[in-house]
């Protein structure tokens, strides 16, 4: 096995082993020459520039750089839970056997991964982090860090986002559990600003008059002999407690008094009160707002599904025929293929025309992407479209992922294409408006066809 030590220290001695080790510098680690190693030793004595290291590693969009084995020296025993949760473990020059056996556990893994292209980001994510879970047979857990925007990280999955993006890595894990990949469990609830989902909040109590938070609160006190209700301060003579209507002496609460509730005074306005109000103040972008109006989120821990465990080992396919089926009748295509020939033979008997038509999505993957939470409501109003502009007769099938067929019987091309037309315009805006990118421009591409039923009317749809 080739390993890398990547280190500045040259005083550093390492023992023979049988195994080939070469140094490189903090500033001769590059992914370039990374790719050369089978595992990393990493010098984690310098926190940050370890950090800097295993970030481009963990990020690296050649999945074998990105899912090399990392281990990380520390003999001080420094703890850092974002470097240590994105190494394998932490190691000495002492324990090179133990390490090996290690990293080839995890090569062996990786081996038997199978080769996935997407050039979709988000997918590309997913499946890294799918992987790196199987091979190194992880569960995905929260760490609290203060200095995150939400109290918590996922540092595997923190390190694909820049900071001002980490609020997608919520949207990455909600459409992993949704489809299956992955099982949350329920971990901790957070509170956030609702301007920039912030947890550095401050819960305060202000005043209902002035909304200052100057107050102060004190006992009241409920005198049982004469039944004078006032705060503790009126009652109070240097260390004893004296009623101010009739001028005894309160010796034993419960039987001479009773502490009933609380009283707030307003230091700004003087006005008193039992029941304040509590605002929110965000420390990160200094918003006020009602508690009510904060959001909550729930933090979770992960583990791989039987699901997410294929889609790590071959990839990640989304299928737009899937996320639709179940919003419309669609027939196989074996069936379709049937009733096609059926048509046909009628259309011949009785003279007269029909059609069939295909309609093609061919950034599926995108658009499934771009959906996350919103997929169910989509699907409706796509559902909702094809049912406003097709009969009940009309029969639709999936030809793949991103491509349906559809038989319009007794319906002429023209008329069929303007149909189909006004299908894909209502299905173009609706993405349209509903995707807004930042610095991007979102554009459906959908293809559509209509072509006369006859024997070679599957071969003549599809354009070369």
């Amino acid at each position: 096995m080739k390993i890398a030590f990547i280190t500045d220290d040259t005083s550093l001695k390492i023992p023979p082993v049988n195994t080939e080790i070469g140094v490189l510098s903090l500033k001769e680690a590059e992914i370039e020459k990374i790719a050369d190693y089978e595992a990393i030793i990493l010098d984690a004595r310098k926190i940050e520039e370890a950090k800097i290291i295993l970030n481009s590693i963990r990020q690296s969009n050649i999945e074998s750089v990105a899912l090399k084995p990392v281990f990380l020296y520390n003999p001080g025993e420094t703890e850092n839970i974002e470097l240590e949760s994105l190494a394998d473990r932490k190691t000495d020059l002492g324990r090179i056997a133990e390490l090996v056996t290690n990293a080839e556990s995890i090569l062996k893994s990786i081996s038997t991964l199978t080769e996935f292209k997407t050039e979709i980001f988000e997918i590309a994510v997913m499946l890294k982090i799918l992987r790196f879970l199987y091979t190194r047979e992880r569960k995905l857990t929260p760490l609290i860090l203060p200095s995150s925007r939400y109290g918590y990280i996922y540092p595997i999955l923190s390190s694909q986002f820049p900071d001002t993006e980490d609020f997608r890595i919520f949207e990455i894990l909600s459409l992993m559990e949704q489809q299956g990949f992955l099982l949350g469990k329920f971990f901790d609830r957070v509170h956030l600003c609702n301007k920039c989902h912030s947890a550095f909040l401050n819960f305060r109590e202000i005043c209902p008059s002035c909304r200052s938070s100057n107050l102060s609160v004190e006992n009241v006190i409920h005198h049982f002999p004469c039944g004078y209700v006032s705060p503790e301060s009126k009652f109070t003579y240097g260390d004893q407690l004296i009623c101010p209507k009739c001028n005894k002496i309160l010796r034993h609460i419960g039987m001479d008094y009773e502490k009933p509730s609380s009283i707030f005074k307003c230091h700004s306005c003087q006005e008193t009160f039992q029941e304040p109000l509590v605002e929110c103040f965000c420390f990160h972008c200094k918003t006020v707002s009602p508690v009510e109006q904060k959001i909550t989120r729930d933090i979770k821990s992960y583990e791989l599904t039987p699901t997410g465990k294929n889609c790590a080992i071959y990839g990640i396919r989304f299928s737009l025929a899937d996320f639709l089926k179940d919003k419309f009748d669609l027939v196989e295509y074996n069936d379709f293929k049937r009733m096609l020939t059926f048509e046909n033979e009628r259309k011949k008997r009785y003279k007269r025309e029909s059609s069939i038509g295909f309609f093609q999505i061919t950034n599926s993957q995108e658009i499934y992407m771009l959906i996350g939470e919103r997929k169910n409501e989509l699907a409706m109003e796509i559902a909702r479209i094809i049912k406003e502009n097709f009969r009940g007769s009309d029969v639709i099938t999936a030809l793949n992922e991103s491509t349906f067929l559809i038989l319009l019987p007794e319906t002429t091309t023209e008329n069929s294409k303007i149909v189909l037309g006004r299908v894909k315009t209502n299905i173009e805006n609706l993405l349209r408006s509903n995707f807004h990118i930042p610095g991007k421009t979102f554009v459906p591409q959908i293809s559509v066809n209509i072509v006369p039923v006859n024997e070679s009317s599957l071969n003549n749809l599809f354009p070369e």
